[in-house]
């Protein structure tokens, strides 16, 4: 049995969240026996490397080819009526590429690793799209339109009016991909349930969630000894990301200069590729250190006392938080930063939306004994829920239609496949 993963970008090396989410569906099958064929346009050289790196690190034929000039997509973006998102990731020759691949091979499924990728199943010529009989499976993976919705609301015009733009094209995209794909899957129940509570007309239609897990042999707890002192806090991201730029910022406005009285000698470490210029400038504070790019980040984790994940925006899980519980180290987040993740409020991850609640839990985790029960909770809970094979069960099932059928597949996730109005008549199998 083979599947096509269509993804925006190479899924390697799996440093961050869409990347690390692929790479683990993708490795999770392999293990499973699927023949696995990966397509991706490529925006450089060091992409076309790290297409090479993938296929020797896990045997996977990669497909690929070059972007268009990203100016220019967006233009024709406006003109056409597309998303800009859609336009930044469509690649021609990629599209007459993936047209062979689908002529050459029997696939079993394609799983689209994001809903701009759907254009790629969209433009298939007809004798070819008429033939096809495999499971089509999107992976949305965070509800993109709302996240673009929020940017609208934190952005002056013109941005304001482009964001919103994109909200409303996005949306548009995910209605119609769940309309017309077999699956769609989330990365939690709760983007689930916000995308059906935005779009009821779509609720019978087969929308699932599919979490992330914790390499827990790698991201492993740190060294045991007794807090004496909160002496590092910690962020780690991709640092040109506008997420996790608000949210640092936030946090140096608001929370560090409060901290800093509290306890002068601390230290705020932000780790994380391609820090943009106002991040960088945070490192002008004795108190700040910005890395860039590192090699390695567990040392970073087994140094720090507190990771901070202050999110102002945010749609999905973050991996960060997970990561940083799985490490041991008790994780200080905003309501936005904890959703999706199966964790309990003062048990296993600490919520605080304001300087006051930073303080206050801060002050708690100054109790030894406090912090290492925080610590110990979160490590047992990504243990128990957050390994890769657990949460990726569902899409084994998915793939595997003569193992397991659609309809068992909706009454295991609560649906009632009898009022399902999903109107696809072909037998799953193979893509011809």
């Amino acid at each position: 049995m083979a599947i096509l993963f269509i993804t925006q970008r190479v899924p390697y090396p799996p440093n961050k969240g869409e990347k690390l989410r692929t790479y683990h569906q993708i490795k999770h099958l392999l293990d499973k026996g699927y023949g696995i064929t990966v397509a991706c346009p490529i925006a450089d050289k060091q992409e076309a490397e790290y297409a090479q790196a993938l296929t020797d690190k896990l045997g996977v034929e990669v497909i690929s080819a070059p972007l268009r000039n990203t100016a220019l997509s967006y233009v024709s973006a406006i003109l056409t009526g597309q998303s800009l998102s859609e336009a930044k990731f469509y690649s021609a020759q990629l599209t007459s590429l993936i047209h062979q691949a689908l002529i050459s091979q029997n696939y079993t499924a394609i799983i689209c690793s994001a809903s701009s990728l759907a254009q790629y199943i969209w433009d298939l010529p007809s004798a070819l799209a008429n033939s096809m009989g495999c499971i089509k499976v999107m992976d949305f993976m965070d509800l993109d339109s709302d996240k673009w919705a929020q940017y609208a609301t934190k952005a002056p015009w013109p941005m304001s009016w482009v964001y919103s733009r994109e909200a409303e094209k996005v949306k548009q995209l995910e209605q119609r991909v769940v309309d017309h794909f077999d699956r769609s899957f989330f990365i939690s129940q709760k983007e689930v349930d916000l995308f059906e509570s935005q779009n009821p007309h779509l609720i019978q239609r087969r929308v699932l969630a599919i979490g992330n897990g914790i390499e827990t042999e790698y991201f492993s707890p740190k060294p045991i000894q007794e807090k004496q002192a909160l002496e590092t806090y910690l962020f780690v991201g991709v640092m040109d990301y506008k997420p996790n730029i608000d949210a640092v910022l936030w946090f140096c406005e608001y929370v560090w200069p409060s901290i800093l009285r509290r306890t002068p000698h601390v230290r705020f470490v932000i780790a994380g590729m391609s820090p943009s210029k106002v991040i960088k400038d945070l490192a002008k504070q004795p108190s700040i250190q910005v890395t860039g790019f590192v090699d390695n980040i567990l040392p970073y984790f087994h140094q720090a006392d507190v990771f901070v994940a202050p999110f102002q925006i945010a749609r999905g899980v973050q991996n960060k938080v997970l990561q940083a519980m799985a490490c041991g180290i008790p994780v200080i987040t905003s309501s936005l930063g904890a959703e999706g993740i199966e964790a309990v409020h003062q048990k296993e991850l600490l919520i605080a939306n304001n300087t006051n609640q930073y303080m206050e839990i801060i002050e708690q985790l100054t109790d030894p004994r406090r912090y290492q029960v925080v610590a110990n909770a979160a490590i047992a809970r990504i243990e128990m829920d957050y390994s890769w094979d657990g949460q990726l069960k569902l899409l084994n099932q998915l793939v595997t239609p003569e193992e397991s059928p659609l309809v068992d597949i909706a009454n295991a996730t609560g649906s009632n496949p009898s009022t399902d109005s999903h109107t696809n008549t072909s037998t799953p199998g193979q893509c011809a």
